[in-house]
C-alpha cells in the first residue's frame, strides 16, 4: 500500500488492485487484493510495475545516502 500525495492517479494504474483518489490527500494505491507475499511472483511483479510507474513520473521520494 502506498499514498501518493496531491496527485490523482486513479485512472492511470489498471494493473493494481486499487488506485483511489482521496480529494485533498492524494492517491491510495494497493497492489494486491490479498496480503502482500514477498515469495509470490505475481505480487513482486505488481510491486515492481508500481515502482517503475511512479519513478517514471518522478513521484517516488528521494532516497537519502
Amino acid at each position: 500500500m502506498a499514498l501518493v500525495p496531491d496527485v490523482d492517479l486513479s485512472n492511470e494504474m489498471p494493473f493494481v488492485a486499487l488506485a483511489e483518489y482521496l480529494p485533498g490527500i492524494g492517491t491510495l494505491i494497493v497492489t494486491t487484493k490479498e496480503p502482500f507475499d514477498p515469495e509470490n511472483e505475481e505480487h513482486i511483479k505488481l510491486a515492481r510495475a508500481t515502482e517503475v510507474f511512479l519513478a517514471d513520473r518522478e513521484l517516488l521520494p528521494e532516497r537519502g545516502i
